[in-house]
């Protein structure tokens, strides 16, 4: 199943016809895509059904979608090394060798794509497409999720606990914010509208919200 919640927390269910392993939201509201167990993207309307679908990706483990470029949707590959762009209806446009492991994977406002890499570093693919593969290197880190906010910082998860910020200029903020995280294996991270940052613990059960500097 999928939850919606809506922002007054009214929640409702869709049904899906497979399990489903991450979720990006689409062009428009009521249209997202999901990434399911089996390696499939399915972009689907939350009123009208399936509008799309690829075939299976092999080592796929998180989706991303961005408006630039006419509308893009990428898929970290983490047994591949790789990240595979898509159009907005799922055709697929390019393939890109990245760092070592990508996990989580997000777009900036500029169609830059970025892998948080379980290795210890984040990937950069550029919307030209030249990939710096060692854009940030987290040593000591396992980056599990990544996300970016309104002026394109972006936060990256590391599974084992902590949360380290990235300005738009590359500098690091490691451990940023309070880490009062007792239990921790952090799985995702992403940025509200106003700015607050949340994370999924899952050794704690918890999620928790971290105010930007």
């Amino acid at each position: 199943k999928l939850y919606r919640i809506s922002p007054d927390g009214t929640t409702s269910t869709v049904n899906t016809t497979r399990p489903n392993q991450s979720i990006a939201l689409g062009e428009t509201d009521g249209v997202v895509f999901l990434l399911e167990f089996d390696g499939r993207v399915e972009k689907l309307d939350l009123s009208t059904g399936q509008l799309a679908i690829t075939g299976r990706i092999d080592g796929a483990w998180d989706v991303a979608y961005s408006s630039t470029g006419g509308g893009r949707v990428a898929v970290s590959q983490f047994n591949q090394d790789k990240v595979s762009v898509f159009d907005s209806n799922l055709s697929l446009l390019s393939t890109h060798d990245v760092g070592d492991d990508p996990r989580g994977i997000t777009f900036d406002s500029s169609g830059n794509i970025y892998t948080a890499n379980f290795s210890g570093s984040v990937s950069r693919i550029a919307a030209n497409g030249e990939v710096t593969s060692n854009y940030v290197a987290l040593s000591g880190k396992s980056p599990i999720d990544i996300a970016v906010d309104d002026e394109d910082a972006l936060y990256v998860a590391d599974m084992n606990g902590g949360v380290s910020r990235i300005t738009p200029e590359g500098a690091v903020m490691a451990n940023w914010g309070p880490q009062d995280q007792g239990g921790t294996i952090l799985r995702s991270v992403d940025v509200g509208p106003d700015g607050s940052v949340w994370v999924a613990n899952e050794g704690a059960e918890k999620v928790q919200k971290f105010i930007p500097p």
